[in-house]
């Protein structure tokens, strides 16, 4: 017999036993909170969510009402001057006249408005924003109400999610659970239970590991985010074991070539030539 088959066969074993010394994944590597201390059942006292402080480029929506929408007017450009009591109704009852005005920290810290210039509002929570404009228009509008809102909370998650990017939310608060579950959450290759955080504030980075698989990540002081947050997810070992696509291209190349040696040694072998 020829020693053809004798080489298919080699080349056959030498393909199942790479294949086989890809690890697999096991099943507590990809269930969250399954270790620690069990959820308790009913409701718990929890610490809320850290106050945001405003920082340059952050982008402020800052809206300026009263019963005499007339004297608010200049403070909302977008607003229409002449619409008086009607708009005043109108906004009470939750009706959108216009847009409220947007207002981009400068990198110092700044924003730019009517009738006051420049405002420093870096380091400043929202309600702090809030209170020094009711303060400053109060003289001329006395039932002023000002409403501060932060459109651009963004945090970045990269590494082994779906979505890997930045992550924006027109919100002041976000956690982590929130935030790899808007960058797709994580594969099935993921380390849950070595999460990396990246943090910088006023000029220090911390970093801090969390581990997804257990409870313990509720209580973590990393649990809730920060603006300009990094997150990220490194991969499991067992991504190392899984085949590139270049060796994928490769057996499969060599997977067509065995079935062609293989069709002709069976025709040779039926008529007889082996």
């Amino acid at each position: 017999m020829s020693i053809v088959p004798h080489k298919l066969i080699s080349l056959s074993l030498l393909l199942v036993l790479a294949l086989s010394m890809t690890s697999c994944v096991k099943f507590d590597q990809l269930v969250n909170y399954q270790q620690g201390p069990p959820l308790p059942i009913g409701n718990i006292d929890v610490d809320a969510p850290p106050q945001f402080t405003v920082q340059p480029d952050d982008i402020l929506q800052i809206q300026v009402t009263s019963s005499n929408m007339e004297l608010a007017a200049p403070y909302n450009p977008m607003m229409p001057s002449g619409s008086g009591g009607m708009a005043g109704a109108q906004m009470a009852r939750g009706g959108d006249v216009t847009g409220p005005m947007t207002y981009l920290v400068t990198k110092k810290g700044n924003i730019l408005f009517p009738k006051f210039g420049k405002i420093q509002v870096s380091g400043l929570s929202t309600q702090e924003v809030t209170d020094t404009l009711t303060y400053l228009l109060t003289p001329s509008i006395n039932d002023v109400v000002v409403k501060v809102r932060v459109l651009n909370f963004r945090i970045t998650v990269t590494g082994e999610v779906r979505r890997p990017g930045p992550v924006t939310v027109p919100e002041e608060s976000l956690n982590v659970v929130e935030a790899i579950g808007m960058a797709g959450d994580f594969t099935e290759l993921s380390n849950r239970g070595n999460v990396l955080v990246i943090r910088e504030v006023a000029g220090t980075r911390s970093f801090a590991r969390l581990n997804m698989l257990s409870t313990d990540v509720f209580f973590s002081p990393y649990y809730y985010l920060q603006q300009g947050d990094i997150i990220y997810v490194e991969p499991l070992r067992e991504k190392a074991g899984i085949l590139s696509n270049e060796a994928r291209a490769v057996f499969s190349i060599v997977g067509g070539v065995s079935s062609v040696v293989s069709l002709v040694i069976t025709i040779l072998a039926v008529s007889g030539g082996i």
